[in-house]
């Protein structure tokens, strides 16, 4: 078409039009540079986002099913209460469904409060019969059970100093969570033992043939951190995992391993540090201290959430012990299901066909879903975090536009320097459409071009984003981010969404920049046009 052959002969630099050159390269690189900030900013955002992200799916999910209040005051819960089968007490999701049925019997059992609700039917069969139809269509998905209690975590802190023991205590109330054995995504956020775990280690335990220190540091070169043997036999010392699973260790004489977040380690706490969980068990005339012991297997970075540093993980039986004895097991938000897939982007569609599955099935009212973004302690962080990344994303628009400006203005100094040309392509009988479409085509090639080299620079840029936040942690003295926020590790990639909206939203605006000029170009009449040149 000779529309473009006469846009692109108007855009290309020459000589004897050095000034138009030079306003029409400003144009480009004002556009490149508003592309390159909006989509370096929104990379490494988006980047750090989906950091926290993965850490937080790490200890809960992507989605949680919880039993709502509704649930502990329905007959289906409540027939445990007055179950000789079930001991008289209630019985967790998980053991409900390895019994597989409602084990109260009207022939032994007591007859049920009248003011009790009617038998709702096998709420957990109907729950799971749900879930299953879902994964139907989420083939990925798999599901887990979880459980939380309140502890109070005692630690005996034992260091070897110059031949002299030193003791210490270290006492906290936290959080118990039941730790996911087939939690593939972990290794994401375990911390691996350190050298100063491994002397701590060796220290304890005496080898046959050797000192377990050393042996430890072999393992741990060979990539078998778990294995380490003692007269006692092979015993997993710390967390580890095998093909299929975790092993979260279980020593004779030490305890239950648990897991701690990272704030532990940087108080000063080892691997094989012990001590115990405790609660208060009570009785008919008093209260009783319940201990069980456990030792430290390993830590986690809980990442930017200062929830997660309020969680230890241990072994579900533990925790369902603990919850039983403590009468935590009909607290709503205790327990529940955490169901788990790759692309947590997909969590507010799933939500919203486990809530479709759930109405049909008549169980809504008893069971709540919950996507990683509704969760409490996370969902201030997130909203504040989305509504900063709505403000800067109105302020982009406002600088393209401010940067297509430029566009405009360069236009119509090129439509004064051309009068002449464009009376005489009028002359010719080029229509007014040709003219417009000129006009509005360079507009078009200045907003693409800019985007194009934007997108250049910021791949560049990303590139050494790790030497960019060294250089700006030594100019101003301190670390650019600090390890609480979970950029350690971070891999920056390109965002996507980002270059698909700043590429359509530069056109759009690039073409619509070149139309306002072709419109004036378009109403110049030949006959005036000539006669002023």
């Amino acid at each position: 078409m000779f529309e473009i052959a006469v846009a692109t002969q108007y855009l290309f630099p020459r000589w004897r039009r050095l000034s138009l050159s030079i306003i029409s390269l400003i144009a480009v690189l004002v556009v490149t540079l508003v592309v390159w900030l909006i989509l370096s900013f929104f990379s490494v955002t988006t980047s750090l986002e989906r950091g926290w992200m993965e850490k937080l799916i790490t200890l809960a999910s992507p989605i949680r099913v919880v039993p709502t209040e509704a649930y502990f005051r329905s007959s289906y819960y409540l027939l445990d209460t007055i179950s000789s089968e079930a001991g008289y007490t209630p019985r967790t999701l998980q053991e409900k469904v390895a019994d597989g049925k409602v084990l109260y019997d009207p022939r032994i059992d007591p007859e049920p409060p009248r003011e009790w609700p009617p038998l709702e039917g096998n709420l957990i069969e109907s729950l799971f019969g749900s879930i299953d139809k879902v994964k139907e269509e989420v083939s990925d998905l798999k599901t887990s059970f979880y459980e939380v209690a309140s502890v109070s975590l005692r630690l005996q802190i034992k260091r070897l100093i110059k031949d002299e023991v030193e003791e210490s205590a270290l006492s906290q109330t936290l959080w118990a969570l039941s730790f996911d054995h087939k939690n593939e995504a972990f290794e994401k956020t375990l911390l691996p033992p350190n050298m100063s775990d491994v002397a701590h280690l060796g220290k304890k335990v005496t080898f046959r043939g050797g000192d377990l220190s050393d042996r430890l540091v072999k393992n741990i070169h060979n990539g078998k951190p778990s294995l380490v043997c003692t007269d006692k036999g092979c015993l997993p010392l710390w967390i580890s995992k095998t093909s299929s699973e975790w092993n979260l260790p279980d020593v004779k004489g030490w305890g239950k391993g648990i897991l701690l977040p990272k704030q532990f380690r940087d108080a000063g706490v080892f691997i094989g540090d012990e001590g115990a969980v405790v609660y208060e068990l009570a009785t008919l005339t008093s209260k009783q201290e319940v201990k069980h012991p456990i030792y430290v297997a390993g830590f986690y970075d809980p990442g930017l959430l200062g929830m997660g540093g309020k969680f230890l993980l241990t072994h579900p039986e533990l925790l369902s012990l603990i919850r039983s004895q403590t009468h935590q097991d009909s607290v709503p938000g205790t327990e529940g299901v955490s169901l788990r897939f790759n692309d947590i982007d997909q969590a507010p569609l799933v939500k919203q066909k486990l809530l479709k599955e759930f109405e049909a099935r008549g169980i809504a009212p008893y069971f709540r879903v919950e996507t990683f973004r509704d969760f409490e302690f996370v969902k201030p962080l997130l909203q504040e975090l989305t509504s900063q990344k709505n403000l800067f994303t109105l302020l982009s628009v406002l600088i393209l536009i401010v940067a297509c400006s430029n566009i405009i203005s360069l236009l119509i100094i090129l439509i004064n320097d051309k009068k002449r040309e464009i009376a005489i392509l009028r002359a010719l009988g080029a229509s007014t459409a040709s003219i417009a479409f000129i006009f509005a085509f360079s507009g078009l090639v200045i907003g693409v071009l800019g985007s194009l080299l934007g997108v250049g620079f910021t791949l560049i840029t990303l590139r050494f984003v790790p030497d960019l936040l060294d250089l700006l942690s030594w100019l101003q003295g301190f670390s650019a981010f600090q390890t609480f926020f979970g950029s350690g590790g971070l891999q920056i990639t390109l965002s996507k969404e980002t270059l698909f909206w700043v590429m359509g939203m530069t056109s759009i605006l690039a073409l619509f920049s070149g139309l306002i000029p072709a419109i004036k170009a378009c109403r110049l009449k030949p006959s005036e046009a000539l006669k002023s040149e």
